[in-house]
């Protein structure tokens, strides 16, 4: 099948409408969560307004095949001292279409990386072999599984008691929550990726929850603990067309040396009980397959998985 590759602005918002809620849709946190039928619409029209490149293959008959968005990142590359790009979505059909699409679209951000001198390349996809197979064929690698898992907030999710050993950031905590981030165990992708020191891995986080106590739109639910912070929550949120309220639980750490005592699932429901408060509708967040207690606790308190996220990586 002859398939051409053009930009998002040259295809009809209809017809990526049409393939999303086909092929990419579908697993999509909205529409599986909501039950929405507007996720499609909504999700392209996040693409349309996408800041990086969108490249979609095309058939013959104008249907589309596949789609990639792909872009540099200024703040990773900042951290990291050098290029950092991105995958942000990567769909494609089924079917033999699919697989040459999936290679045809993988190549191009591979030489879109060589091209712009990209040293570092990640992708979050939905598990598809075609996807896997093609970026592998690309020179890229598979890092790690993560689930995104979500649950409805209601009024059952506020603390019937106030816990005093939960309540806001406040600027006097941010040498004790670093001292946390610096030691916390994370299991992460970077810490799954032998290219990056440990050392370094754990600095990403750090750096992230400094970031989060200038961002606006970012709030820090704290763990406190004989008197001092002892883990805590990054969380945000964002209303959607539905009209509903969206928190994302961004990250989270816990010193180790109260580890085994249950005050994590004190500090995660302490967290859905402020963004209850807050009027969110909804909390979703990513978790490593591997880091089991994570899950455990996160299940525990309603929070179901949604689907598999593989993420993987590219380095020039």
């Amino acid at each position: 099948m002859a398939l051409k590759l053009v930009s998002q602005k040259d295809c009809a918002l209809n017809r990526l409408v049409y393939f999303l809620d086909r092929f990419g849709a579908h697993p999509y946190l909205l529409d599986s969560v909501f039950h929405w039928p507007g996720a499609s619409k909504y999700l392209a029209g996040l693409i349309d307004d996408y800041k990086g490149r969108v490249i979609l293959a095309v058939g013959e008959n104008g249907d589309i095949s596949g789609l990639i968005a792909f872009q540099n990142r200024k703040w990773d590359s900042d951290f990291w001292g050098w290029p950092v790009g991105t995958i942000d979505y990567f769909y494609v059909v089924d079917g033999a279409v699919g697989e040459e699409t999936a290679g045809i679209l993988a190549k191009e951000v591979g030489d879109w990386a060589e091209d712009r001198r990209i040293r570092f390349v990640s992708g979050k996809v939905y598990p598809n072999a075609k996807i896997s197979k093609a970026l592998e064929d690309n020179e890229f690698y598979k890092v790690i599984d993560e689930f995104r898992l979500s649950k409805k907030l209601t009024d059952w999710d506020l603390m019937k008691e106030p816990d005093k050993r939960i309540r806001y950031f406040q600027p006097n905590d941010l040498d004790d929550l670093l001292r946390i981030a610096e030691k916390a165990p994370w299991a992460a992708r970077f810490h799954s990726d032998s290219h990056f020191k440990k050392e370094r891995a754990d600095s990403f986080y750090v750096s992230w929850l400094r970031n989060a106590v200038g961002r606006s739109d970012a709030k820090i639910t704290v763990l406190e603990d004989d008197g001092r912070p002892a883990g805590f929550v990054v969380w945000s949120c964002k209303r959607i067309p539905t009209g509903d309220l969206v928190g994302d639980q961004e990250l989270v750490a816990i010193d180790p040396v109260i580890r085994g005592r249950g005050l994590g699932k004190i500090l995660y429901r302490g967290a859905l009980s402020e963004m209850r408060r807050a009027d969110v509708d909804l909390v979703e967040t990513v978790i490593a397959a591997e880091n089991a207690p994570a899950l455990h606790i996160q299940k525990k308190l309603g929070l179901e998985p949604n689907y598999k996220i593989s993420v993987f990586h590219r380095f020039n």
